[in-house]
Order: C-alpha cells, then sequence, then structure tokens
C-alpha cells in the first residue's frame, strides 16, 4: 500500500511502469488489469486489447495483472486462475510485509503500528505462503521477481536466477519511505542480508509470474532496468526528498531512548534546557510520541521573566539538558531547583 502522499506522484511518474515495462508481452494477447488505473495506459501501448473491469463473466484472459490486491486468499487466486487461458499468466506484484523497512521501524499501512507486519498481525503473508496459495489454486509454475527500489517506485528487476552482489547499488538509487518511527537507515544493512543469503526473504517488493500450465516455459528475462530513468533523472527528486526527510526523522530518533527512560524513571512532564540542534531534535521526538513538553529554557533565548524565575515556576517534573557535555550545567541547575536534572548522556546510558 503506497502512501498517499506519494499516490500522485506514482501515477504521474514513469518510474510506476518500470515494474513490468521490460516485460515481453504477447501483442496479440488481451490483458485483465487489475492495478487499480496504475498501469492501464502503458497496457495499452503493450496489448492488443486491455480490460479494467474487475467482473467479466465468461471472458479469459491471456494475463491477468495485479497489484497490491486485498485477498491473498487460496479462494481469490482461484478466480483469477479460472479467468485465465490454459497458457495465461497471473503477473502479482505486491509488498513484502517482512522488508527490511519493517524491520527499521516503519510503520504498518494497515495497523498504523510499527513492527506489526513483522509479528503476523497485519494478514498479509510471506513469499513462501503466497507461492504455497498460489500453488494450491492451480499456479504450477511460478517465477519470482525483486523490483527495486520496490514496486510502486522500480528501477532494476533481479530475478531468483540473478539476485544481486554486494555492489547492487550501482544499479539503482535507495530512498526510504519517512515515518517518526524509523529508527535506522535501512540502506547500511543490504549488504550484510546480501552477504547472508537473506535478501529474497527481506527485499521491499516481489513480483512473481505464475503460469497456469506448468509445463508453460518461463519468462526467460532475468534482469532488467528501467530505461526510463536514463532518460530523464529528474524522475527520482520526489523519492530522494523523502529519503532526506526519512534521515532527518532517524537522526531524531537517535532520542527516543530518552522518552523510555524518563518513563521508566516514571517522568511524566520534561522541560528541556538549551534549543539547539540536540533541543530541537529532542523537542520534536517528544511531539511525535505525544509527550507533553512543561518548557523550553535557553539563557540565549530572550523571555519577558527572568530564567531563575522560569525555573522555579515550571511545572515540570524533570529537566534534560541537550546540551552535549552539559554536565556542569546540570550541577549549576541543580542548585537553582529541587527540580530532578539530567544530562541526554545520562537518560541514554545509565540504568534507572
Amino acid at each position: 500500500m503506497i502512501p498517499e502522499r506519494l499516490c500522485d506522484y506514482y501515477h504521474n511518474s514513469p518510474l510506476c511502469e518500470g515494474i513490468l515495462s521490460w516485460y515481453p508481452f504477447r501483442p496479440d494477447a488481451t490483458v485483465l488489469d487489475l492495478s487499480n488505473g496504475a498501469l492501464t495506459k502503458f497496457l495499452h501501448t503493450r496489448c492488443h486489447r486491455v480490460i479494467s473491469e474487475k467482473i467479466c463473466d465468461n471472458e479469459q484472459f491471456d494475463y491477468i495483472i495485479s497489484i497490491d490486491p486485498n485477498d491473498f486468499g487460496i479462494e481469490a487466486f482461484r478466480k483469477l486462475y479460472e479467468k485465465l487461458t490454459p497458457s495465461g499468466k497471473l503477473l502479482l506484484a505486491f509488498e513484502n510485509p517482512f522488508a527490511l523497512r519493517y524491520w527499521s521501524g516503519k510503520r504498518s499501512p494497515v495497523s498504523g503500528m510499527p513492527y506489526y507486519p513483522l509479528l503476523s498481525r497485519d494478514d498479509r503473508i510471506s513469499k513462501a505462503e503466497t507461492s504455497k496459495r498460489l500453488t494450491e489454486a492451480g499456479f504450477g509454475g511460478q517465477k519470482w521477481y525483486y523490483p527495486l527500489a520496490d514496486h510502486w517506485f522500480t528501477q532494476v528487476i533481479y530475478s531468483e536466477n540473478q539476485l544481486p552482489d554486494e555492489n547492487f547499488t550501482q544499479h539503482f538509487t535507495p530512498y526510504i519511505y519517512d515515518d517518526f518511527t524509523l529508527m535506522y537507515d535501512e540502506r547500511s544493512i543490504y549488504k550484510e542480508v546480501i552477504r547472508n543469503n537473506a535478501f529474497e526473504f527481506m527485499c521491499n517488493a516481489y513480483l512473481v509470474e505464475a503460469r497456469v500450465n506448468a509445463q508453460d516455459e518461463p519468462c526467460k528475462v532475468d534482469f532488467a532496468e528501467n530505461e526510463k530513468i536514463n532518460e530523464n533523472s529528474s524522475i527520482l527528486n520526489l523519492p530522494e526528498f523523502e529519503t532526506a526527510k526519512s534521515l532527518d526523522t532517524i537522526k531524531n530518533n537517535r532520542f527516543y531512548p530518552v522518552i523510555k527512560q524518563l518513563s521508566l524513571l516514571g517522568f511524566r512532564c520534561p522541560a528541556i534546557y538549551g534549543f539547539g540542534v540536540r533541543g530541537k531534535r529532542i523537542k520534536q521526538v517528544m511531539e511525535d510520541y505525544l509527550v507533553p513538553i512543561s518548557g523550553i529554557f535557553d539563557k540565549n533565548i530572550k523571555t519577558e521573566k527572568p530564567f531563575e524565575t522560569m525555573l522555579i515556576e515550571s511545572s515540570a517534573d524533570v529537566i534534560i539538558v541537550s546540551i552535549l557535555g552539559g554536565e556542569e550545567i546540570a550541577a549549576d541547575l541543580r542548585c537553582l531547583t529541587s527540580t530532578p536534572v539530567y544530562t541526554v548522556e545520562q537518560l541514554l546510558y545509565e540504568q534507572p
């Protein structure tokens, strides 16, 4: 499920065609298009007849294109199977619920909760389970592909016959979907995922060619690149902007353990001392996680009341010194108030 803020860009980007722009469709083929309109225009340029309605009684198709279907049940797959000709093929693309992006903290598009896809709480299924259900529905022949960065913004396609090596980022520009729960840059782990033969399990998305007749020859293409990227290098601007926002979020979330530690210590109304870069990041993380901030103190910020008066009148139950190496500042503050004072480093590394 593509993030809503990227939907318009996706439907108007040449990258959306990348998932199938390389596929050798038969020019005389009939197609049932279940891509929600994303690939309809493209399919009309490749195939003889394209139908976009979901209900087409008594008609069979050479290809069915399905992108992120809501139903992965055996019966749903069997209905698609029955809509295909004896040599027909289902081309099914979907997001991997065990993708590396979900291990890094991206929230589920179904529940809105981080890590839920990894716990199988979203009614979304793995590649292995999908393959099993397709087989039970009648699709005995299957060939699996791995679109990068994913099946929405596809720049390059690998397959079960040609997996990426450690230098695979030479072929595409990775990007990260922004989410306030992200904890690390997923791109830094890809190399180890590949080294440890976990790419097929942890890649972002899948495309499977599921054949009605298992004896039919599978698609011969094992690797492909989206040629339109070379034609227009600006088409990645929005995903790159999304990545920039994500990296900023990850930098903020380095301070998430501060919030967790405050909770363990029993504090509920923190104030922040020092409103430089770190102070602003801590404030952003608290706002993201709905932690009420009782005040922001900084001697460099002009206020109507003296700093000491604001400190005494504050309703904060703890003061966090955000300044790097702020031990001396924390000691001075303890002389001015009975409110507990901690440095960020104390909250990050000390046990309650």
